[in-house]
């Protein structure tokens, strides 16, 4: 029993131009999930692309959600760095 996925990912056509412009590996791998869910059939599963990308679906999740709030600026999918997550704390 394969229903096949229903996700939907926004604006395809700038994931294929970030995705053919981006140098960040990390933010490749990201942009390629996104592609891989708008050019494979829908048949294919969520759960069979991440087995064949190996990352968690828990993970693709995250980075559909993140392409989503921020479809603008596909660097918003990238790992932040420490400095940039905890601007506002004073350090102890």
């Amino acid at each position: 029993m394969n229903p096949g996925r229903r996700i939907e990912v926004p604006n395809a056509p700038m994931v294929q131009v970030h995705l053919a412009e981006e140098r960040d590996l990390a933010v490749r791998l990201r942009l390629t999930l996104l592609n891989l869910i708008l050019e494979l059939p829908q048949a294919v599963t969520l759960e069979e692309i991440c087995r064949g990308m190996s990352i968690p679906m828990s993970t693709a999740y995250v980075w559909i959600r993140a392409w989503r709030t921020h479809v603008v600026t596909p660097e918003s999918c990238a790992p932040r760095k420490a400095a940039e997550t905890r601007r506002d704390r004073q350090p102890r």
